[in-house]
């Protein structure tokens, strides 16, 4: 009988043990996805930065080609125009 007693000792033991570790676990994955909360707040306040930016430069460059199309339009009716004279 003892030594069964003994061997659910130890059984409970290496339990509490494992709950032990699970529990620290857990605690570790909380903090974890706690500071990832954290990081992908961060990186919201900085996109929300960046994309008026984005937009602003996307606008300019829409521009900037709009206004080089037209140059060359007008660089190739000069051409026609002399080529006829």
């Amino acid at each position: 009988m003892s030594q069964k007693l003994k061997s659910l000792e130890a059984a409970e033991s290496g339990i509490a043990d494992v709950i032990d570790l699970l529990a620290q676990m857990l605690a570790s994955a909380a903090d974890d996805i706690e500071r990832a909360h954290q990081m992908i707040a961060k990186v919201n306040i900085i996109l929300a930065k960046i994309e008026p930016v984005h937009h602003a430069k996307t606008a300019k460059l829409t521009l900037m080609t709009a206004r080089s199309i037209q140059a060359q339009k007008l660089e190739a009716e000069k051409r026609s125009e002399l080529e006829k004279i």
